[in-house]
């Protein structure tokens, strides 16, 4: 009696039977053609909106799984590496913190964008103190700009002529604080009454730092920001 009870609920509901077999058998194919987690790398990302010049704490850091199947991030450091380095520029909360982001060498590196291979190895960080601080607020880290040196000529007409040309932005005076930077933001540094609004600091040859230190001398500094451009090699 049992086994035509089955039989006869089969023959009454057996295309509702079917179609849930079916949907069983597609499940089942699914599960099985779904690919496996996609490949990651651990990335070092600012937790919050840092200013430049911020010494990085414990809660200033995070990290976050970067798909490699969309690319290789940029050269990473761990949150060991980043503990205690101060930035060059502001970061956003969730960006990438990479040594370039970092004030030492590697933030040199990137620098003169004209400057030979050879030498690469030997850039400086030169302050320019620009005649216009509004200019200041336009650049942020990593900017390549032209420095130009105008200055009163004979007759009373103005020249112009380029100091340097191709040079990366590697921090801004204006946004630094007195915890760290390529440049001190005190007193001593930078006199009780000095400006800081209108100070940047750029990555140049030690030929090129002669060059813009005498212009500033007679001159007034201003810069002409260029497009970004590929780094070298890319």
């Amino acid at each position: 009696m049992h086994s035509q009870s089955i039989r006869r609920i089969a023959r009454n509901h057996r295309q509702l039977i079917a179609a849930l077999l079916a949907g069983l058998a597609g499940l089942l194919i699914v599960s099985m053609l779904r690919p496996g987690p996609l490949p990651t790398t651990t990335i070092v990302v600012a937790s919050h909106r840092l200013p430049a010049g911020h010494v990085l704490t414990n809660d200033d850091l995070t990290t976050r799984e970067w798909p490699t199947s969309v690319g290789e991030p940029p050269p990473l450091v761990d949150v060991d590496a980043a503990r205690g380095r101060t930035i060059a520029g502001p970061l956003d909360a969730g960006e990438l913190v990479s040594p370039s982001r970092l004030v030492g060498p590697d933030l040199l590196a990137m620098g003169d964008t004209t400057a030979p291979p050879e030498d690469q190895a030997t850039l400086v960080a030169a302050p320019v103190r620009l005649a216009d601080p509004g200019q200041a607020t336009l650049l942020r880290a990593g900017d390549v700009v032209d420095v130009i040196a105008a200055r009163a000529s004979d007759g009373g007409g103005q020249s112009a002529s380029l100091v340097a040309s191709g040079v990366r932005v590697v921090t801004i005076a204006a946004e630094a604080t007195s915890k760290g930077g390529l440049l001190p933001n005190s007193e001593s540094a930078l006199g009780e009454s000095a400006d800081s609004s209108s100070l940047i600091v750029v990555a140049v040859t030690p030929a090129v730092a002669t060059e813009l230190a005498a212009a500033a001398t007679r001159s007034k500094i201003s810069v002409v920001i260029r497009p970004q451009l590929p780094a070298r090699g890319s």
